[in-house]
């Protein structure tokens, strides 16, 4: 098997894990943490979608939502290390920068999300950018890396399947 013919089984599997959450609401948002209140501790995103799967044991991380420390979502979107935006109704309203936004602050634009269903999304150009389109005419755009660094730059989980996008749109899937 060449590595094109594995590379677009990936591509597929990962298209297959975000059609499974069209029309799946985002019930939970995590992050982004804020060190002070400009500075970002961190700018990384998790999106639960789907099915509220009950955890065993609570979740006792600070900082972690009460619906995540419960329950393990079916679907889970990770933002990683890469660039993110939230636009609504054409404007950016937040992104992983911390700048100065159109209308309201970053934890504002990221609280849009949450509740949202999820209307379609698209997977597109050599570096897998990810746009997902929620309802309210509300969007999360993720964009993939050219840089030197080797860091994750987002990926999905859905049951035991984690498909990572990596830099330069770097695939992979494991179990």
């Amino acid at each position: 098997m060449n590595g094109g013919d594995e590379r677009g089984r990936v591509l597929e599997s990962l298209r297959d894990v975000l059609r499974g959450g069209v029309g799946s609401v985002c019930w939970a948002v995590r992050g982004p943490s804020l060190a002070t209140a400009s500075e970002p501790a961190s700018s990384t995103l998790l999106l639960a979608v789907g099915e509220r799967i009950p955890r065993d044991e609570p979740y006792t991380e600070p900082g972690v939502p009460w619906a995540l420390r419960t329950h393990f979502p079916s679907l889970a979107i990770n933002t990683g290390g890469t660039a993110w935006r939230i636009v609504r109704a054409g404007r950016s309203v937040a992104s992983w920068r911390y700048e100065a936004h159109d209308e309201g602050s970053v934890l504002e634009g990221v609280a849009l999300l949450e509740g949202r269903r999820i209307e379609s999304f698209r997977v597109f150009g050599p570096l897998h950018d990810l746009e997902l389109r929620f309802e309210g005419d509300v969007a999360l755009r993720l964009f993939g890396h050219r840089g030197r660094h080797e860091r994750l730059d987002w990926f999905v989980r859905a049951g035991d399947l984690r498909i990572d996008v990596g830099p330069h749109g770097a695939l992979r899937a494991r179990r």
